[in-house]
């Protein structure tokens, strides 16, 4: 009966550090020990909480030049988490002013649910220019990053006409999330599961694929994604932080929750 003993690791139940860390990096105690072990994830749930649109990317800088004098402005975006269809009527909604006249034009934002792509209209009288600026990681949301090794440069929009991004949108992103279960008071943790590739002997790293609609949540179970680990030493405390996988960044889940069922693995030591 012990190899079906199972914990629940609640983020809600967590021990508060004195640098006031979240759900997304915190240390959690256990009534009784983690024995050591194989271990088995039987399901993990975790909100879809992480802003898409946040402060590295929320500025887009549009510009025209005419002998008028053209039509410049940077806008920035609130920051949040957007569904694609969201993130085009934000963008619709916001004016840019001739410098000039001062009178306001916008840009005619669409998304296409069949191709994940957005297009973009130019309402203005003259050639437009999309810049990237500091960072440019809302034209990447959008579509509209660089080919790999090369500089962006900026996007021009001729006046009335459509321009589809080159790049589906990647409102999605991360695709997963990396859940690193770090040592404690000596516990050891190394990885296991399909490739029982060892990182580090005092880190676990599960993957959750992040694939639910804004406000949803991402709900796996050992049927659709097993992960396991392996645990060396016995110990009832355990710290927890979440990473984006392709950046190894920690990564905010605005404070939501979330939970985790593990358990021993059947027929482990």
């Amino acid at each position: 009966m012990e190899e079906h003993k199972g914990w629940l690791l609640r983020s809600g139940d967590r021990l508060m550090r004195s640098d006031g860390s979240g759900s997304n990096d915190f240390t959690l105690r256990f009534q009784d020990n983690l024995p050591s072990g194989n271990y088995e994830v039987m399901w993990v749930t975790i909100p879809n909480t992480v802003y898409n649109v946040d402060a590295g990317r929320d500025t887009l800088t549009f510009e025209t030049v005419s002998s008028g004098g053209g039509i410049q402005g940077t806008v920035s975006v609130p920051r949040r988490n957007y569904t694609a269809q969201e993130l085009a009527t934000e963008l619709t909604s916001f004016p840019f002013f001739d410098v000039s006249t001062g009178l306001p034009t916008t840009l005619t934002w669409v998304y296409d649910p069949n191709t994940f792509r957005y297009t973009v209209r130019n309402n203005s009288a003259d050639t437009g220019y999309l810049h990237y600026g500091d960072g440019g990681t809302l034209m990447k949301i959008l579509g509209f990053s660089a080919p790999r090794g090369e500089e962006p440069v900026p996007h021009p929009l001729p006046p009335g006409q459509f321009v589809a991004a080159p790049n589906v949108a990647q409102l999605g992103s991360p695709l997963s999330i990396g859940i690193n279960i770090v040592e404690s008071k000596g516990e050891g943790f190394v990885t296991a599961g399909g490739n029982s590739q060892v990182l580090d002997n005092r880190r676990a790293t599960l993957l959750v694929p992040f694939l639910s609609a804004a406000g949803g949540y991402s709900f796996v179970t050992k049927e659709n994604f097993r992960q396991t680990f392996s645990l060396r030493s016995s110990g009832n405390q355990i710290s927890v932080n979440l990473r984006d996988p392709d950046t190894g960044q920690p990564l905010n889940l605005n404070g939501a929750d979330w939970e985790m069922f593990f358990r021993r693995a059947p027929g482990g030591p």
